[in-house]
């Protein structure tokens, strides 16, 4: 009792307890009987009639008049957690941030708060002192041992972690409250899509990674060839390698990493006639690279924007956050596919196709 976070927390609980059990418009007792009856000083009980007033659980006429039971009870508090030991990918993500507020359109009862995490205070305390319903946090695959073994099950349930890119690895998150995308769907697809348009080899740019990894298991399953001079992991190297691995092997594929593009667009510059399928994950971004020297790339889109996919994933999130709030219950991590456009849709500056097979 005498941690004062407990007591703000214990606090907190009074006045929703009060409101649940009063009629709206009711007046509340003044300031000088709650500190009577609850043993608390002026400051924290003023903090927390502040704090409610803010969630719309009360409100003041004046100061003569008094503090009120408001008709627009905030039943549920979902938090964000902004900084501290995470990154603020969905600040950086509006796509996401935009689906997720998307789901609590038209809901009264739902109140949304930002949080931060002081370096002196445990995701429970938070939970605890600002009364979370529930807790939403961008999780990356720096963030493994943010729950302390000793976190009880009734305060891990409330949290929800989001993934935030691909390269987290799904076996390495929590079994529960976890939406994450998979991280192996869209690679797969790459050489599915490759094969369906009648393509045999693949030159893989870009730094060994589990993408490279997952692009050269399925191609051995579609029985695709496959040789390992036909990866290129030095950008300096693409020019005189691709024209050799050209020559050699036929190259009629390429995926190429973000941070080869350019390099890769230099050599389309020099080699107008050679025409691949160059599948790319954000068609937008890829304008950027090779807008201006059409007709000599030929980009395909394959997915979604990684825009709408994240407008998706924040919206989902919102969904599972309401639900979790609502009934305490946690769900299974999921992972979560991209959707596949129509293909053939969408080649250099013309816009993607938004139907989902």
């Amino acid at each position: 009792m005498d941690n004062p976070v407990n007591k703000q927390a214990i606090l907190r609980e009074h006045f929703l307890k009060y409101a649940r059990e009063h009629a709206v418009n009711s007046r509340i007792p003044t300031v000088r009987e709650l500190r009577q009856a609850l043993g608390v000083s002026n400051y924290m009980l003023l903090n927390c009639m502040n704090d409610l007033i803010r969630e719309g659980v009360l409100y003041r006429k004046s100061r003569k008049e008094g503090t009120y039971l408001a008709d627009n009870f905030s039943r549920y508090v979902i938090g964000l957690l902004l900084d501290g030991a995470v990154r603020n990918d969905y600040l950086e993500q509006p796509g996401w941030m935009s689906g997720f507020c998307r789901a609590f359109m038209g809901r009264s009862n739902f109140f949304i708060r930002l949080i931060s995490l002081p370096q002196n205070m445990t995701l429970e305390e938070q939970i605890r002192k600002f009364g979370l319903s529930a807790l939403v946090i961008r999780f990356d695959k720096e963030m493994k041992n943010i729950f302390p073994p000793d976190m009880s099950d009734e305060i891990r349930n409330r949290i929800i972690c989001s993934v935030g890119g691909f390269d987290v690895r799904f076996d390495d998150l929590p079994q529960k409250n976890v939406l994450a995308p998979d991280r192996e769907y869209w690679p797969r697809e790459y050489v599915r899509a490759a094969v369906r348009r009648g393509c045999r080899r693949f030159v893989l740019l870009g730094r060994d990674d589990f993408v490279n990894e997952v692009m050269i298991d399925e191609m051995h399953k579609q029985g695709m060839e496959w040789s390992e001079e036909c990866r290129i992991s030095n950008p300096g190297r693409i020019a005189p390698m691709l024209d050799k691995l050209i020559r050699k092997y036929r190259i009629d594929a390429i995926r190429c990493g973000g941070a080869y593009e350019s390099f890769l667009a230099e050599f389309f510059r020099k080699t107008p006639s050679f025409r691949p399928f160059l599948p790319v994950l954000n068609p937008f971004k890829a304008e950027g690279f090779w807008g201006d020297i059409q007709p000599a790339v030929h980009y395909t889109a394959i997915f979604e924007t990684l825009d709408l996919f994240m407008e998706r994933s924040g919206w989902e999130c919102g969904v599972r956050a309401i639900e979790l709030a609502q009934t305490g219950k946690a769900f299974p991590s999921e992972r979560m596919k991209m959707k596949i456009c129509h293909e053939d849709l969408f080649y250099g500056h013309e816009s993607p196709s938004v139907s989902t097979l």
